[in-house]
């Protein structure tokens, strides 16, 4: 039942790591579009140097890029190590560390919660101009 466990684990880490790189790539593919039709829509204007920088795009991009390395790192990582240590390592990890993980956690949730609302407040922003 334990080993059970240990599998279950292990598989369901590598199948979350997957679909989150999936959607990093999915995130990087997007912004390329977004700065191709940017850069499309900048020529046709007759002075192209005064707009600002589409840095929003920029951000999504290397939020994606960020994305896809983590989640790469975490998949070497996961096929490195035998199905058994993986599991028992994050088991005793929270086991131990169990008030530390929530934090860092709580943590991360919150800063990208507010990465995605100053990202939005900018792009609605000009609208409200």
């Amino acid at each position: 039942m334990r080993r059970s466990g240990r599998y279950c684990l292990y598989n369901t880490l590598r199948v979350v790591n997957v679909v989150v790189n999936i959607f990093g790539m999915i995130i990087i593919i997007y912004s390329l579009w977004l700065l191709k039709k940017w850069f499309d829509g900048v020529s046709n204007l007759p002075s192209p140097s005064n707009l600002p920088r589409p840095w929003f795009i920029n951000v999504c991009l290397g939020v994606g890029i960020a994305v896809c390395l983590s989640t790469l790192s975490g998949h070497m990582v996961a096929n490195c190590i035998s199905k058994s240590i993986l599991g028992v390592q994050i088991i005793r990890y929270i086991d131990d560390n169990h008030k530390g993980f929530r934090s860092f956690l709580l943590f991360h949730i919150v800063v990208c919660r507010l990465i995605g609302i100053v990202v939005l407040v900018a792009q609605v922003f000009p609208l409200f101009l």
